[in-house]
């Protein structure tokens, strides 16, 4: 993760996505990516996803200029974005990496401290405060949307990894997030990308059951202070 310095340039790149109001302290933005992979030759069922296609899962933190601060690659396609999260070494070290920021996440993904998630619409009479946070919100992490549209587009393969085992296409898509980032900071532009959103996701709403809420509370203080102070 970036270092203090950094991180400022980060926050300020973040607020400017919202027009200056919304989350201030985003220092990345976090989702998962599946890349579809030939039928593998064992436990071939756990990496059928919701969209009935094998696949792995691409876990990809970013920044607002779309360059990968964080990957972690290769779990099973029929996994929930919140277990992959909560299974990967980014949630171990992530807390102390933000230093007292946050990461943007969609609404699957457990409202943390350092993991700030849009508001759920679940009444008919949402209030406009929320509608507004969850706004500024959308502004700000859909950097990570565009990041593995601009991955995709860039590096074709991506539409199907048609390597022999697991292990070899985790090594393809590794390697392609290398170079993607390695682009971006030479400014390697492709002028011939549509950017975005061009991705078909594979989507899965739902909240992971098995997550452990204990920090919902001050999470949830946190995330209203942002929203009626902020937005």
């Amino acid at each position: 993760m970036p270092d203090s310095a950094e991180r400022t340039r980060i926050k300020t790149g973040f607020l400017a996505k919202s027009q200056g109001k919304g989350p201030r302290n985003a220092v990345g933005c976090i989702d998962g990516c599946h890349v579809e992979i030939l039928r593998p030759s064992e436990s071939a069922h756990s990496y059928y996803n919701c969209k009935k296609f094998p696949s792995i899962v691409l876990q990809g933190v970013c920044n607002h200029e779309n360059k990968f601060l964080d990957m972690f690659i290769g779990f099973l396609g029929s996994a929930h974005d919140a277990r992959v999260m909560r299974e990967s070494p980014f949630f171990t070290s992530a807390p102390a990496a933000v230093d007292g920021g946050y990461i943007l996440g969609d609404s699957p993904y457990l409202l943390l401290l350092w993991l700030m998630t849009p508001y759920k619409d679940n009444s008919s009479n949402f209030p406009s405060w929320k509608k507004e946070f969850n706004k500024r919100h959308s502004q700000q992490r859909v950097a990570i949307e565009n990041t593995f549209s601009l991955l995709k587009q860039r590096f074709r393969r991506f539409y199907l990894v048609d390597a022999k085992t697991v292990a070899q296409s985790c090594f393809i898509v590794m390697a392609a997030c290398g170079l993607h980032n390695v682009c971006n900071e030479d400014r390697d532009y492709l002028q011939d990308l549509e950017c975005l959103p061009e991705v078909d996701e594979v989507g899965n709403d739902d909240v992971d059951p098995n997550v452990d809420r204990s920090q919902s509370s001050y999470s949830e203080c946190l995330r209203r202070h942002i929203a009626t102070e902020q937005c």
